[in-house]
């Protein structure tokens, strides 16, 4: 029987990372897996995904998840889904009707603090929370006051929605401290 499984969390929480792990957790089950991820991401390489300390692993490097080839493996793995169009979802529920173990990775919120929204659509991290069998959500440390993270502040101005980066455009910040939530 198939299922969906949703890691969220800001920037810096882990979530690549906790992806990796339960890759390796999957293979040494015996699962096939393949992973993929999204072309405008190419942070740390083309067909890498690559969490911020510096963990990777070989992933398909997509436009449009139509392009995932996934009939010969057990677990279709996903990394930051909100590059991706909305018919990501469509092809989750798909995935797990056929049997197969899907694991989609990415942020919860964008930067204002609202849930992300997918790259074409309306639709966005609560469709996706709404469909799946288990979320996992994932905190990082508040940079200003070392509390539990759970937003992502973006400390550039830019008129750009979806600012590719890491330290150089985001910082993990608690409630208190993100700019939506500041008194």
């Amino acid at each position: 029987m198939g299922k969906i499984d949703v890691l969220l969390g800001p920037m810096f929480s882990g979530k690549t990372t906790s992806l990796i792990k339960r890759v390796q957790e999957l293979e040494d089950e015996g699962k096939t897996v393949k992973i993929f991820k999204p072309r405008v991401d190419n942070r740390y390489g083309e067909e890498v995904i690559c969490s911020h300390d510096k963990i990777s692993r070989k992933a398909y490097n997509i436009q449009d998840i139509s392009e995932a080839e996934v009939e010969k493996v057990d677990v279709v793995v996903i990394d930051e889904y909100f590059f991706f169009k909305d018919n990501l979802l469509d092809y989750c529920k798909i995935w797990k009707d056929k049997g197969k173990h899907v694991i989609v990775a990415g942020l919860d919120l964008d930067h204002k603090g609202e849930p992300m929204p997918f790259i074409d659509s309306e639709k966005t991290s609560q469709d996706l929370i709404d469909m799946a069998d288990e979320v996992t959500y994932l905190k990082s440390k508040c940079e200003i006051c070392g509390k539990e993270a759970t937003m992502t502040e973006r400390t550039v101005e830019s008129n750009t929605e979806r600012l590719v980066g890491g330290t150089e455009y985001y910082r993990p910040v608690c409630k208190e401290h993100h700019p939506k939530w500041k008194k």
